[in-house]
Formats: structure tokens, C-alpha cells, sequence
């Protein structure tokens, strides 16, 4: 490597003295020498890489951008697609009726069974129950049954929602109870 050592007394301007004078390293052009056909050069070379600089970032920004609105448009479609497959909206719920069903205690267990009826046009894959337990109004147990498997438009499924079953589970003392489909996936 040849032993250079920049010229200190240009402080201020040591790294224009070294740009100016890095192909000439026995004799460098000191800053204020520098003009004619070097510093034209030296100016073309500074123009042309502010000018590759902010067209790298233009490119950059450009892809950017369609890189988001991209991620944007698949992000929301498949969001929508998520919300309307399980998303329990009320057009849905109301798409099953309940043909019948009635409380039995098996084993100390509350338990609801029926059969319920897909009255949409659309297949239903899956249905959340939840059954309420009530005792003079007041609010003692509940219990929700998951129902996956495919049930076509005008198709009766039999369920049953049980709770506990657990250990030392004690049902409670109930008069009266409600049924409701809370979520239905197609």
C-alpha cells in the first residue's frame, strides 16, 4: 500500500482533498487548485450518483408500494373470507331451526338432545350450541356443543349438549332452560 497521509492542514476539506486527488497520490491537487477537466468530472460523478441514488430509491419505494397495497388486498380477501366462513352472522343463525328437543339428567348430567333442520340453500359444516340453565330466572349452568360434519340445505341432524361429567361435578337444580345457535361455518 502506498503511504499516503492526507495533507491536515485542510481540515475542513480533507475529504474533497482526497476525492480530488486519490488517482494522484504523489502529487495531489490541493482544494483550491481544484477546476478545469478534474472537477467537471468530479461533478459529473457527484451528479450521476445523486441521480442512481434517488432513482434506486424511486424503484425502491415503487415495489414498496405495490408490495403493500398487494398484502393490503390479500390480507382484507382472506380476513373476509375468515369472517364469513365463521363469523356466526344472523342470516346464518337463523338459516337452523330446532325441530324439537327436551332436557333429560343422564348420570347426573344435564343433557338437551334434538334435532335440528338447515333451512339455508347453503351446506352448513359446522354448529355451535349453547344451552342456558335457569332456576327460578336466576342463572346456574351453561354448556355449548360443537357439531362439525356436513349438514346440505333441508338436511336434520340429531344433537345432544351435555354438561359436566367431570369428577365431582354436581348438577345443579334448574326449572327451565334456553337453546341458541351461536356460530354457524360454511
Amino acid at each position: 500500500f502506498p503511504d499516503y497521509t492526507p495533507n491536515i492542514q485542510y481540515v475542513g476539506k480533507i475529504s474533497l482533498h482526497w476525492i480530488l486527488s486519490h488517482q494522484n497520490l504523489k502529487n495531489p491537487i490541493k482544494p483550491s487548485q481544484a477546476k478545469g477537466p478534474r472537477m467537471e468530472n468530479f461533478k459529473y460523478v457527484i451528479k450521476s450518483g445523486i441521480s442512481k441514488i434517488l432513482s434506486g430509491f424511486l424503484l425502491g419505494l415503487g415495489f414498496s408500494l405495490s408490495f403493500l397495497g398487494i398484502y393490503y388486498y390479500m390480507n382484507n380477501q382472506i380476513q373476509e373470507e375468515m369472517m364469513g366462513r365463521y363469523k356466526g352472522g344472523e342470516e346464518k343463525i337463523t338459516s337452523v331451526e330446532f325441530i324439537h328437543h327436551e332436557d333429560k339428567k343422564f348420570e347426573d348430567k344435564l343433557t338437551i338432545i334434538g334435532s335440528l333442520k338447515n333451512s339455508s340453500t347453503e351446506t352448513i359444516d359446522s354448529i355451535t350450541l349453547e344451552a342456558e340453565f335457569f332456576e327460578n330466572e336466576i342463572f346456574v349452568d351453561e354448556c355449548t356443543e360443537y357439531i362439525s360434519g356436513k349438514i346440505h340445505p333441508g338436511d336434520i341432524e340429531n344433537f345432544k349438549v351435555s354438561c359436566g361429567g367431570c369428577g365431582d361435578y354436581q348438577s345443579p337444580n334448574y326449572d327451565n332452560y334456553t337453546l341458541r345457535v351461536i356460530s354457524v361455518s360454511n
